[in-house]
Protein backbone atom coordinates (compact mmCIF):
# COMPACT_ATOMS: atom_id res chain seq x y z
CA UNK A 1 0.00 0.00 0.00
CA UNK A 2 2.88 2.37 0.68
CA UNK A 3 4.04 2.01 -2.94
CA UNK A 4 0.68 3.03 -4.47
CA UNK A 5 1.33 6.81 -4.84
CA UNK A 6 4.86 6.15 -6.11
CA UNK A 7 3.96 3.41 -8.59
CA UNK A 8 0.52 4.27 -9.96
CA UNK A 9 -0.94 7.50 -11.41
CA UNK A 10 -2.40 10.08 -9.04
CA UNK A 11 -5.92 8.98 -9.98
CA UNK A 12 -5.43 5.61 -8.25
CA UNK A 13 -3.98 7.28 -5.16
CA UNK A 14 -7.14 9.40 -4.92
CA UNK A 15 -9.26 6.25 -5.11
CA UNK A 16 -7.18 4.66 -2.36
CA UNK A 17 -7.73 7.73 -0.17
CA UNK A 18 -11.48 7.16 -0.34
CA UNK A 19 -10.99 3.43 0.23
CA UNK A 20 -8.85 3.95 3.34
CA UNK A 21 -11.47 6.25 4.84
CA UNK A 22 -14.16 3.65 4.24
CA UNK A 23 -11.98 0.93 5.75
CA UNK A 24 -11.98 2.90 9.01
CA UNK A 25 -15.76 3.32 8.80
CA UNK A 26 -16.44 -0.36 8.09
CA UNK A 27 -14.10 -1.49 10.86
CA UNK A 28 -15.87 0.75 13.36
CA UNK A 29 -19.18 -0.74 12.20
CA UNK A 30 -17.82 -4.25 12.78
CA UNK A 31 -16.55 -3.26 16.23
CA UNK A 32 -20.00 -2.03 17.27
CA UNK A 33 -21.58 -5.22 15.95
CA UNK A 34 -19.50 -7.32 18.34
CA UNK A 35 -21.54 -5.79 21.18
CA UNK A 36 -24.70 -7.30 19.73
CA UNK A 37 -25.99 -3.97 18.42
CA UNK A 38 -26.62 -2.99 14.79
CA UNK A 39 -25.74 0.69 14.86
CA UNK A 40 -26.17 2.87 11.75
CA UNK A 41 -25.04 6.19 13.25
CA UNK A 42 -21.33 5.76 12.45
CA UNK A 43 -21.59 7.50 9.09
CA UNK A 44 -23.08 10.60 10.66
CA UNK A 45 -20.49 10.66 13.44
CA UNK A 46 -17.64 10.27 10.96
CA UNK A 47 -18.97 13.21 8.95
CA UNK A 48 -19.42 15.24 12.13
CA UNK A 49 -15.78 14.68 13.01
CA UNK A 50 -14.65 15.82 9.57
CA UNK A 51 -16.79 18.96 9.65
CA UNK A 52 -15.70 19.79 13.20
CA UNK A 53 -12.02 19.48 12.28
CA UNK A 54 -12.54 21.72 9.22
CA UNK A 55 -14.40 24.34 11.30
CA UNK A 56 -11.63 24.39 13.89
CA UNK A 57 -9.02 24.94 11.16
CA UNK A 58 -10.95 27.45 9.01
CA UNK A 59 -12.98 29.45 11.52
CA UNK A 60 -10.83 29.20 14.65
CA UNK A 61 -7.45 29.13 12.93
CA UNK A 62 -6.21 26.09 14.83
CA UNK A 63 -3.44 23.86 13.56
CA UNK A 64 -4.63 20.65 11.93
CA UNK A 65 -2.67 18.59 14.46
CA UNK A 66 -4.58 20.24 17.29
CA UNK A 67 -7.92 20.40 15.48
CA UNK A 68 -7.97 16.67 14.67
CA UNK A 69 -7.88 15.31 18.26
CA UNK A 70 -10.23 18.07 19.42
CA UNK A 71 -12.68 17.10 16.67
CA UNK A 72 -12.44 13.49 17.82
CA UNK A 73 -13.19 14.59 21.37
CA UNK A 74 -16.21 16.65 20.29
CA UNK A 75 -17.52 13.76 18.21
CA UNK A 76 -17.03 11.37 21.10
CA UNK A 77 -18.97 13.64 23.47
CA UNK A 78 -21.78 13.99 20.94
CA UNK A 79 -21.84 10.22 20.43
CA UNK A 80 -22.08 9.79 24.20
CA UNK A 81 -25.01 12.21 24.36
CA UNK A 82 -27.02 10.47 21.65
CA UNK A 83 -26.19 7.06 23.08
CA UNK A 84 -28.41 7.70 26.11
CA UNK A 85 -31.74 7.89 24.23
CA UNK A 86 -30.56 5.12 21.87
CA UNK A 87 -29.88 2.86 24.85
CA UNK A 88 -33.59 3.05 25.71
CA UNK A 89 -34.48 1.19 22.52
CA UNK A 90 -33.80 -2.39 21.52
CA UNK A 91 -33.99 -4.67 18.50
CA UNK A 92 -35.37 -3.17 15.30
CA UNK A 93 -36.26 0.07 17.09
CA UNK A 94 -32.57 0.55 17.95
CA UNK A 95 -31.59 0.13 14.30
CA UNK A 96 -34.16 2.70 13.15
CA UNK A 97 -33.27 5.13 15.94
CA UNK A 98 -29.54 4.97 15.17
CA UNK A 99 -30.22 5.43 11.46
CA UNK A 100 -32.39 8.46 12.26
CA UNK A 101 -29.62 9.93 14.43
CA UNK A 102 -27.11 9.55 11.62
CA UNK A 103 -29.48 10.98 9.03
CA UNK A 104 -30.32 13.97 11.25
CA UNK A 105 -26.63 14.83 11.43
CA UNK A 106 -26.28 14.54 7.67
CA UNK A 107 -29.28 16.80 7.07
CA UNK A 108 -27.95 19.32 9.60
CA UNK A 109 -24.73 19.97 7.72
CA UNK A 110 -26.49 19.99 4.36
CA UNK A 111 -29.23 22.43 5.42
CA UNK A 112 -27.38 24.74 7.84
CA UNK A 113 -25.33 27.52 6.26
CA UNK A 114 -23.72 28.24 9.61
CA UNK A 115 -21.40 26.70 10.50
CA UNK A 116 -21.49 23.92 7.90
CA UNK A 117 -21.80 26.10 4.75
CA UNK A 118 -24.89 24.22 3.56
CA UNK A 119 -24.86 22.29 0.28
CA UNK A 120 -21.53 23.75 -0.85
CA UNK A 121 -19.72 22.40 2.19
CA UNK A 122 -16.45 23.70 3.62
CA UNK A 123 -13.84 24.36 0.95
CA UNK A 124 -10.24 25.62 0.73
CA UNK A 125 -9.15 23.74 3.83
CA UNK A 126 -5.38 24.22 4.27
CA UNK A 127 -3.13 21.17 4.30
CA UNK A 128 -1.66 19.97 7.60
CA UNK A 129 1.68 21.48 8.60
CA UNK A 130 4.72 19.56 7.38
CA UNK A 131 6.36 17.00 9.66
CA UNK A 132 9.89 15.68 9.10
CA UNK A 133 9.97 17.46 5.78
CA UNK A 134 6.86 15.64 4.46
CA UNK A 135 4.56 17.99 2.55
CA UNK A 136 0.96 16.94 3.15
CA UNK A 137 -0.28 19.41 0.56
CA UNK A 138 0.41 16.98 -2.29
CA UNK A 139 -1.19 13.63 -3.05
CA UNK A 140 1.75 11.50 -1.94
CA UNK A 141 2.13 13.17 1.45
CA UNK A 142 -1.59 13.20 2.16
CA UNK A 143 -1.90 9.55 1.09
CA UNK A 144 0.88 8.51 3.48
CA UNK A 145 -0.80 10.48 6.29
CA UNK A 146 -4.15 8.79 5.59
CA UNK A 147 -2.50 5.37 5.48
CA UNK A 148 -0.82 5.93 8.86
CA UNK A 149 -4.11 7.15 10.36
CA UNK A 150 -5.93 4.13 8.94
CA UNK A 151 -3.40 1.66 10.39
CA UNK A 152 -3.50 3.46 13.75
CA UNK A 153 -7.31 3.38 13.86
CA UNK A 154 -7.37 -0.30 12.92
CA UNK A 155 -4.88 -1.12 15.67
CA UNK A 156 -6.84 0.84 18.29
CA UNK A 157 -10.16 -0.72 17.30
CA UNK A 158 -8.58 -4.18 17.28
CA UNK A 159 -7.32 -3.68 20.82
CA UNK A 160 -10.74 -2.42 21.93
CA UNK A 161 -12.35 -5.49 20.37
CA UNK A 162 -9.90 -7.77 22.18
CA UNK A 163 -10.73 -6.09 25.49
CA UNK A 164 -14.45 -6.51 24.78
CA UNK A 165 -14.01 -10.20 23.93
CA UNK A 166 -11.96 -10.68 27.08
CA UNK A 167 -14.67 -9.09 29.23
CA UNK A 168 -17.43 -10.97 27.48
CA UNK A 169 -15.73 -14.33 27.81
CA UNK A 170 -14.48 -13.97 31.36
CA UNK A 171 -17.04 -11.79 33.11
CA UNK A 172 -20.21 -12.45 31.11
CA UNK A 173 -20.46 -8.85 29.88
CA UNK A 174 -23.59 -7.96 27.95
CA UNK A 175 -24.90 -4.78 26.36
CA UNK A 176 -28.30 -4.58 28.02
CA UNK A 177 -30.25 -5.61 24.89
CA UNK A 178 -30.14 -9.33 25.61
CA UNK A 179 -27.48 -12.04 25.63
CA UNK A 180 -24.63 -11.75 23.17
CA UNK A 181 -23.33 -14.85 21.42
CA UNK A 182 -19.81 -13.92 20.36
CA UNK A 183 -17.20 -16.60 19.97
CA UNK A 184 -19.27 -19.19 21.83
CA UNK A 185 -19.55 -17.23 25.07
CA UNK A 186 -23.31 -16.77 25.34
CA UNK A 187 -23.89 -19.43 28.00
CA UNK A 188 -22.10 -19.86 31.30
CA UNK A 189 -21.53 -23.55 30.53
CA UNK A 190 -19.52 -22.64 27.42
CA UNK A 191 -17.81 -19.65 28.99
CA UNK A 192 -14.82 -21.49 30.45
CA UNK A 193 -14.61 -24.10 27.71
CA UNK A 194 -15.24 -21.93 24.66
CA UNK A 195 -13.74 -18.57 25.56
CA UNK A 196 -12.07 -18.64 28.95
CA UNK A 197 -8.65 -19.51 27.61
CA UNK A 198 -9.12 -18.27 24.07
CA UNK A 199 -10.28 -14.87 25.24
CA UNK A 200 -7.19 -14.44 27.38
CA UNK A 201 -4.91 -15.56 24.57
CA UNK A 202 -6.47 -13.10 22.10
CA UNK A 203 -6.27 -10.31 24.65
CA UNK A 204 -2.63 -11.00 25.52
CA UNK A 205 -1.64 -11.03 21.86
Amino acid sequence: LVQVPFTFPEYYADIMLVLLGNVILVTSFRLINTTGAFNLAQMGLMGLGGYTCAIFVIDLGLSYWLAMPLAGLVTGVWGLLISYPLSKTKGFAFIIASAAAGESMRLAWRRMDFPFRGMSGITNIPAPDSILGIDFGNTIGFYLLTLVMCVLCLWIMRRVEQVWVFLLCNFGAADGRGSVDFGGCASSEKKEEGCGGGGRERFER
